[in-house]
């Protein structure tokens, strides 16, 4: 009996656990792996649909698509990479843009 009872309390306590970590995982984006940086010294055309692609998943999965625009679009630069936001310096964009 005494067994019975510690297994069904020791399935409880997994349980929990399981559960709390599903609810931290859901609210906590930051083990959601980074998309790696544009490579812009490969082959652009396809170096461009990787990291969409992996952009657009992680802006799903941490709800950035939550954010205001001009808030999305910081982030976007922030991860785009040093060599692609050099780019991005030089192009001339209207507010629009």
């Amino acid at each position: 009996m005494v067994s019975e009872l510690s297994s069904r309390y020791s399935l409880l306590l997994l349980v929990a656990i399981v559960i709390k970590s599903m609810y931290i995982m859901a609210n906590n984006v930051s083990h959601i792996p980074l998309p790696a940086p544009l490579n812009t010294s490969a082959n652009v055309a396809t170096e461009w649909k990787r990291f969409k692609g992996q952009w657009q998943n992680y802006v799903k999965a941490a709800k950035i698509d939550d954010e205001e625009a001009d808030r999305q679009a910081a982030i976007f630069l922030a991860f785009i990479g040093s060599d692609a936001y050099n780019v991005f310096t030089t192009m001339e964009l209207s507010d629009a843009d």
